[in-house]
């Protein structure tokens, strides 16, 4: 009796290609399904941009966080500056700015305070939403030539008791 499989499989092991073009003829032809294609959802930005822009909305919704720290305003935030932090839950901190670490949203500034007569330095991280806003208190006449202020901790030009100098009542 006549197999056909017999010759499919002999085809199969002596030419793959000719297999394939006899299968397809034998198969009915599928309908490819189109779908409409989706809506712009990110306006033609790129994917890690729009991801960006919406967590700056997200944690700096009016701006004012983001503009302290832009490099083209002229009343940008510096190291040496003398900063209040102010918390929603907590009680505002006052501390010399002695670096800004910049890194998108992980943007951090390290402040230095004297709190009886111990120097203390804490990371604040910037767009936390812990931190409802950042006052500049006071500049200095004339910056440091330095971004990083590292070198003053224990020596004559340490910060002193900022909160005692500024007038900032705090609360214990």
């Amino acid at each position: 009796m006549f197999n056909p499989l017999r010759i499919v499989n002999r085809i199969c092991v002596k030419a793959p290609l000719q297999l394939q073009r006899f299968q397809s003829g034998l198969a009915p032809a599928k309908k490819m399904v189109v779908y409409e294609p989706l809506p712009k959802l990110r306006q033609g930005k790129s994917l890690m941009l729009y991801i960006k822009e919406a967590q700056y909305k997200k944690f700096d919704p009016n701006g004012t966080k983001r503009k302290i720290l832009d490099k083209s305003n002229p009343e940008k935030l510096r190291s040496g500056d003398v900063v209040r932090i102010v918390y929603k839950e907590q009680s505002p901190v006052v501390g010399a700015v002695i670096a800004i670490n910049k890194s998108g949203l992980g943007t951090s500034l390290l402040l230095r305070n004297m709190i009886t007569g111990v120097g203390v330095e804490f990371h604040v991280p910037v767009f936390s939403p812990m931190v409802e806003r950042i006052d500049i208190v006071r500049r200095p006449a004339k910056y440091k030539g330095r971004t990083k202020h590292y070198y003053i901790r224990n020596t004559r030009l340490d910060v002193g008791d900022l909160e005692s100098s500024i007038g900032v009542k705090r609360k214990v």
